[in-house]
């Protein structure tokens, strides 16, 4: 039988379509940054599949000095103000007070996993005569074996984005003789060398991927009071399609419904059209790591937490929380979950903001992720895996004393850092 040469040239094209298919990962799963991640269903951690190398060596001088190893690069720099550090251990990151600190859970992307890691004085945002720097660390996802590190070169670096065979993200240079102020920066993913960069501003908030469009807030730092600006970067052509300036500190943008939301600490957060890159609503509320999902963005301000309709920015509900939420939330088509400062983590209802259950921590939960009936949240001794809807705690892996990051999904695997260099992966 003869195939007419039409018919072969559309099942060519479907079939290029497929291959070409654009493969991105981002740290909170999806464009809304919803922290709801789509793997196979997870019933426990106890099991331990392999253990990294210590990716991060830390010691302290006579003098005071901290000397850092990164997989074979060094850097040494002065320990600073109140800010003292264990030689056996990486601290938290905490920005303002930190001589280094990982700066998340891993990004996977095609196999690997990818971790931002910034070291410099205690002053993140002081002194730019000491030394400093930002490294991109890739090591297999299968047994944690590194694949390569991506020194910044006297830049820090924000936590990264997967774009097809691209690794990308945000620098700061610490000179302020440099320019550019930093730069978006595309790393090879199987080499770890640097594709092209961007000129950008000195924001590090973590970038977000939709429809082959980055979209990244640069500007001044927190506690700064001048104009942000998000800018939409199309990735082919490497170029900035628009850009929306406001006063205050943006942070990370959520992507749903046509419409960017960046939250501002100048007390409004913004709804910006992803065509024009003009404003659609803005909404008065210092609004803190927006995420959006089924037409509704949320927020907190610290001491309450909001639900907005996406579309129109009207208000749905508002809860207070005197404890203060403190780290990106998560949501799930029932709930709304959040850590706050009192050492709680809470699920609400996301029609409502009614509390569903709530539990105490013994230290201070970090960002929870989701998959399934199960929420995960790290900052404690152990890795807390909890139903999502009664809040039942599950036995998970044991690392020892350590502090037990929020981990990264895959299928049935949970990678999880421990505060002490090392990478563990969990599965059942």
């Amino acid at each position: 039988m003869r195939i007419p040469i039409t018919t072969l040239f559309v099942l060519a094209v479907l079939a290029s379509s497929v291959f070409a298919q654009t493969e991105v990962s981002q740290l909170r799963a999806d464009p809304g940054r919803s922290g709801e991640f789509t793997v196979s269903p997870i019933k426990s951690f106890d099991r331990l599949l392999w253990k990294s190398p210590k990716l991060f060596e830390v010691s302290i001088t006579d003098r005071g000095m901290v000397d850092t190893n990164v997989l074979g690069e060094r850097l040494r720099f002065e320990q600073r103000r109140g800010s003292p550090i264990s030689p056996s251990g990486i601290r938290e990151a905490v920005s303002g007070e930190r001589e280094f600190g990982i700066e998340s859970m891993p990004l996977h992307h095609k196999g690997n996993l990818h971790i931002a890691v910034n070291f410099g004085p205690a002053s993140f945002w002081g002194s730019q005569s000491e030394p400093g720097d930002g490294f991109l660390l890739a090591i297999d996802a299968q047994n944690g074996k590194p694949q390569w590190v991506y020194r910044c070169g006297d830049c820090y670096i924000s936590n990264p984005v997967g774009f097809n065979d691209w690794i990308i993200v945000i620098s700061r240079n610490r000179s302020a003789r440099r320019d550019p102020d930093g730069a978006v920066t595309a790393i090879d993913r199987s080499t770890g060398q640097r594709a092209w960069s961007v000129p950008a501003g000195t924001s590090l908030s973590t970038p977000t991927i939709h429809n082959e469009v980055l979209y990244f807030a640069d500007g001044p730092t927190y506690a700064q009071t001048s104009t942000s600006t998000l800018h939409a970067l199309d990735l082919k052509a490497r170029k900035i399609v628009w850009s929306f300036a406001a006063k205050g500190f943006f942070n990370s943008p959520a992507i749903s419904g046509g419409l960017a939301f960046v939250g501002s600490n100048k007390d409004y957060l913004y709804a910006i059209d992803l065509v024009t890159g003009q404003e659609k609503w803005r909404f008065k509320a210092e609004a803190r790591r927006p995420a959006a999902r089924d037409g509704v963005v949320y927020f907190s301000d610290f001491s309450k937490l909001y639900a907005v309709d996406a579309a129109s920015g009207n208000l749905k509900w508002k809860i207070k929380v005197p404890e203060g939420v403190t780290k990106p939330l998560a949501i799930s088509k029932s709930s709304v979950f959040f850590s706050s400062e009192g050492r709680k983590f809470y699920a609400v209802d996301v029609s409502n903001g009614q509390i569903r259950w709530s539990i105490k921590t013994k230290l201070y939960p970090y960002e929870p992720v989701i998959a399934g009936n199960r929420v995960f949240v790290g900052g404690t001794e152990e890795l807390l895996m909890l139903d999502t809807e009664t809040g039942q705690k599950f036995d998970t892996v044991k690392l020892g004393p350590n502090i037990a990051y929020t981990p990264t999904l895959l299928d049935d695997i949970a990678i999880i850092y421990n505060g002490d260099g090392f990478f563990f992966a969990a599965t059942k």
